[in-house]
């Protein structure tokens, strides 16, 4: 049985000139192809910067037909940024080779939108949650025809509809027989961060927030995960444009003491390379920084922050557990220790329930710590609605959209702006990006480094 991994580009569409990539590879994707390899099924990875490529002088429908020709089984993954081009590439993949190839979708968009998908859309199954131990189940039923009804988190197309409600979550046992991912298959040069992982989920749950484990955070055994991720790094990291390496993790330092052990160990094997973290301006708040504080004291290793609001109301509206209070005093802490300027704080504007007002005090208070800090520390987007506490509740917030909506090019088009932000009109959103060239204007950078 030969199967195609795959994740699409965000732009597919062939009248673009460029297509739009991540500065990373597909941890998950290169994960679970090195799997199946391990258990001994023929994997092709199709790279999304190869399509991107290709897609300069080749049609999609040419790209699939080389790429997927003989292939049994093509799994999927995608995000709900990617969506809209994976929609795209299923029907090019049925145009192309019919019903005779099985389509296997997982990601954080299909585990969310399982059951439009499976009932709109021309796939075979769908795994949702986290796939290490459900995908090669799943392979080897295709392959013989039973046992479908075991996989937990399985939805299937063909037949009675499968589902169970626990979705599948490794835990570090599972984790420390995982292989490494198969980098080994990345394109040359063509990324500039080397993904690493030692925990997955989230200890809280932000409002506007799209990751799958959400207050379910797990951290596995740091001596595992460092022996594992040096080892990634030293097979690896010659394959990327820069020496830097991402540590994927959304709660790395609600640990500080393990945060530490972990920086420490990475600083002390690759003195050369760069490191860029997560973390939570509370994290800073209720951990003993002090203690720990010289893990991070290093000059290669890049802090990213998610504050998203710059009004207290607005914090508390997305469950960030903060204050402008204890920003500020987390901002002075940062700065008194030489570590603002290894720092970058997000910002979001556009929230459904915020006027013009509203977003004018994010803005302006994000150009407060730009002149305080200077370029670099503040990256400042309008609102993308991804599935979310703010997607489900979103008729009360007048958003009347179903989950069809993100089938579309939504992502890199303007066509549903104002359907996504009901409070701002023409006018406020021409005056908002008025007020952000202003600054930007006059040296002020608030859209990222």
């Amino acid at each position: 049985m030969k199967i195609v991994f795959t994740t699409f580009p965000v732009e597919i569409s062939t009248d673009r000139n460029f297509v739009s990539m991540r500065s990373t590879p597909s941890t998950a994707m290169y994960l679970l192809s090195s799997v199946l390899i391990g258990v001994g099924y023929d994997v092709t990875i199709l790279d999304p910067y190869i399509i991107a490529n290709e897609l300069k002088v080749k049609s999609l429908d040419d790209i699939i037909k080389h790429h997927l020709n003989n292939c049994s089984v093509v799994c999927i993954s995608s995000n709900t940024i990617n969506w809209p081009s994976t929609v795209i590439a299923i029907k090019s993949i049925r145009k192309a080779l019919g019903n005779e190839i099985q389509i296997v979708l997982g990601g954080l968009h299909p585990t969310y939108f399982y059951e439009h998908i499976i009932k709109n859309h021309d796939i075979d199954y769908i795994i949702r949650g986290e796939g290490e131990l459900t995908l090669p189940m799943l392979i080897k039923s295709i392959n013989t025809g039973v046992g479908f009804e075991k996989i937990p988190g399985l939805v299937k197309k063909r037949g009675a509809l499968l589902f169970e409600d626990e979705i599948p979550r490794i835990n570090n046992e599972v984790f420390k027989n995982l292989p490494l991912p198969a980098f080994e298959y990345l394109p040359n040069q063509a990324y500039l961060m080397l993904p690493v992982e030692t925990s997955r989920g989230c200890q809280f749950s932000c409002a506007f927030c799209s990751i799958q484990d959400r207050n379910n955070w797990r951290d596995f055994d740091t001596s595992f995960v460092l022996s594992r991720n040096q080892e990634i790094i030293d097979n690896f990291l010659n394959k990327f444009k820069a020496k830097n390496v991402f540590i994927t993790d959304d709660c790395l330092t609600a640990n500080f003491s393990r945060a530490s052990i972990i920086l420490k160990d990475m600083v002390k094997r690759n003195d050369d390379i760069g490191i860029i973290i997560e973390s939570r301006v509370t994290d800073w708040i209720v951990n003993e920084c002090d203690k720990y504080l010289d893990a991070f004291l290093v000059n290669n290793i890049r802090l990213n922050f998610g504050v998203e609001c710059g009004y207290d109301e607005g914090l508390k509206r997305i469950s960030k557990g903060l204050t402008i209070d204890k920003l500020e005093s987390v901002l002075h802490y940062l700065d008194d220790c030489s570590l603002i300027n290894q720092s970058c704080f997000s910002f979001i504007i556009g929230f459904p329930w915020e006027n013009i007002e509203d977003c004018l005090k994010t803005i302006r208070y994000a150009a407060h710590l730009v002149k305080k800090f200077g370029n670099g520390i503040v990256n400042l987007n309008w609102l993308q609605i991804y599935p979310s506490k703010i997607w489900d509740e979103r008729l009360k917030y007048n958003i009347h959209k179903d989950e069809s909506v993100y089938d579309e090019e939504i992502i890199i088009s303007a066509k549903y702006f104002y359907d996504f932000h009901p409070t701002i009109s023409r006018s406020s959103r021409e005056y908002l990006n008025h007020v952000i060239n202003e600054y930007e204007s006059k040296g002020i950078c608030l859209r990222g480094p």
